[in-house]
């Protein structure tokens, strides 16, 4: 009832609830949204497979930011409109929250730092207002995906961790490099939607050769091999084994490493 309580002023100014609090039916619906969406590949994968929905960066303009009153708005009204079923991608800036910064940030001693740094001030509030976009997202039957580096801290702030064991999140691990990232990139995906198993692909070794000796990137993008996924998600069957991901790049990559 908290969240619903600092939220409803808002939902109210967007046409999105009563004064009671009681979620109002938007106008229209999208499929998905993904939050800081940078280059957006889960985007770009999902719209491949007539998915349709938005994309929100701040690298767009301050309407997307955030930590700004109108960006928190708009990313709340857009989470709004996600259809039940839907998917919410989100992928928050995690260069305070992993190993590296542990000790410039006070990460090390305490999740949510020293409170001097003020970068880490900053990122602390960032992910205490996504626990309320998270939070619409559940009582909407919205599935939740967020994206971190397998070292992050993010999911020890307390926020949000309450937040997870309250709905039940599932932590899941995969490699990026799986699916054609620049790196191996171990990383966690805590989720409540099922289907998140199907991508928890850890690299083999065939994989990590060609990831350290063949620069991918000049070749194949990480939107066609993520399209690969969501057409599988789109008739329901399992991702394709790694013999045909790399497939659809064998003719790009030196016969001797293939063997």
């Amino acid at each position: 009832m908290a969240y619903m309580q600092r939220l409803l002023p808002f939902l109210i100014a967007l046409g999105l609830a009563t004064p009671a609090g009681e979620f109002l039916e938007p106008d229209s619906y999208h499929d998905f949204v993904e939050m800081f969406s940078g280059m957006q590949s889960v985007s770009d994968g999902a719209r491949a497979f007539h998915f349709d929905g938005v994309a929100i960066d701040k690298k767009h303009g301050e309407i997307m930011n955030m930590l700004t009153p109108a960006g928190f708005l708009f990313a709340l009204g857009s989470v709004m409109k996600i259809k039940r079923g839907g998917f919410l991608w989100l992928a928050p800036p995690c260069s305070t929250w992993v190993f590296f910064s542990r000790h410039s940030s006070g990460r090390k001693h305490n999740p949510l730092g020293n409170g001097k740094h003020m970068t880490t001030i900053a990122q602390n509030r960032l992910v205490s207002r996504l626990c309320h976009i998270l939070w619409v997202a559940f009582k909407r039957a919205v599935y939740v995906v967020i994206e971190q580096p397998i070292s992050s801290l993010m999911k020890l702030h307390p926020r949000l961790m309450r937040l997870l064991r309250k709905f039940n999140y599932i932590s899941w691990e995969m490699d990026m490099g799986a699916f054609c990232g620049f790196s191996q990139k171990r990383t966690m995906l805590l989720t409540n939607a099922p289907w998140v198993e199907k991508v928890a692909i850890k690299c083999d070794q065939w994989t990590r050769r060609v990831i350290q000796e063949e620069p991918l990137h000049d070749t194949v993008t990480l939107t066609e091999l993520l399209s690969l996924f969501f057409s599988s998600l789109h008739t329901h069957g399992a991702p394709p084994p790694q013999s045909q991901l790399w497939a659809a790049i064998s003719s790009n990559v030196p016969q001797e490493l293939a063997k």
